[in-house]
């Protein structure tokens, strides 16, 4: 694969990698669920940033909605393949295929490699926990108040979602975040 892509010339090899076979899989996908080296899955993504019209090979979808994470995870043995697509695609661990499967769910049925399955649990609950932080501090920011120290130097509560141009937040906003969560979180314990 290595050997064809390199012979090729450049636009001709670009044109090769995102075309689309009639049930919709490209050749890194193929190259992906036939367990290719990550050498060589690793060479079709750093060839997918010469395409003219920025197309990202990862988020190309088969007609069953199979992301390229989704067979990788389903059949490819090799761990460091996971963390290479992730790395370039993080978004795809929570994508569903057409039956309602993430590539943990095809990890965990179907991958013979128990450390693949592992991996993707592991990559899965962080990046649920990454989105969980930031909807939490979108919350805050929207719910929340803090106090900030106005130009005419008095201080006042002002709700974090205000738009603060022409204030001067005190101290450290963040801090008041983070009381605001120990408040909500702690209180609500009880």
């Amino acid at each position: 694969m290595i050997a064809r892509i390199k012979e090729l010339p450049t636009q001709d090899a670009v044109a090769e990698l995102f075309y689309q076979e009639e049930i919709g899989r490209t050749a890194f996908v193929v190259a992906s669920a036939r367990k290719a080296p990550v050498e060589v899955l690793e060479s079709m993504i750093l060839l997918r940033e010469l395409d003219a019209t920025k197309r990202n090979i990862l988020d190309i979808a088969d007609i069953n909605f199979h992301l390229p994470l989704h067979l990788t995870a389903k059949y490819h043995p090799d761990p460091a393949a996971i963390k290479l697509l992730v790395g370039h695609h993080p978004q795809a661990l929570l994508a569903e295929d057409k039956y309602g499967n993430t590539p943990l769910d095809l990890a965990i049925q179907v991958n013979e490699n128990p450390a693949v399955a592992s991996l993707v649990r592991e990559l899965t609950a962080a990046r649920l926990a990454i989105i969980a932080l930031r909807t939490t501090l979108l919350l805050c920011i929207k719910h929340g108040y803090v106090y900030v120290r106005s130009k005419r130097h008095r201080t006042v509560p002002v709700a974090l979602d205000t738009q603060l141009a022409f204030e001067v937040p005190n101290d450290n906003v963040w801090s008041h975040i983070m009381e605001f969560l120990r408040v909500v979180f702690v209180g609500s314990m009880y």
